[in-house]
């Protein structure tokens, strides 16, 4: 029989929602910077973000399964970023400008899906 050692006493709930959050973390496999590859800045992706945000507060999607904020060091300097559930990446894609052609692509796909 093997034994265990308990070396930090917590609750049951900080237990879950650690597991929570290590298994959402795994979810979140895009990051927000995969749409500056698209040509997109972060002066239009913020409101992009926020609309994908709404969208899921308004369809009752839990925000922590889909969005986290992260931090990165980006030219000695650490700013904001975020990793993205891949249903939250479709929405910001979704939200984002249409003026981008691979905005308007993607965008144009989703119609037709339809």
């Amino acid at each position: 029989m093997q034994s265990i050692t308990i070396y930090r006493q917590e609750s049951p709930a900080e237990s879950i929602q650690g597991f929570q959050s290590v298994l959402f973390g795994q979810r979140l496999s895009r990051a927000l910077y995969e749409l500056h590859a698209l040509g997109l800045s972060d002066e239009e992706l913020r409101p992009a973000l926020k609309r994908a945000m709404n969208a899921c507060l308004a369809l009752d999607l839990p925000i922590e399964q889909h969005f986290r904020c992260t931090y990165v060091c980006h030219q000695q300097t650490v700013v904001p970023s975020w990793k993205l559930s891949e249903t939250a990446f479709r929405l910001v894609l979704l939200n984002a400008n249409p003026a981008h052609p691979r905005v308007a692509q993607f965008q144009l796909k989703l119609v037709e899906k339809l």
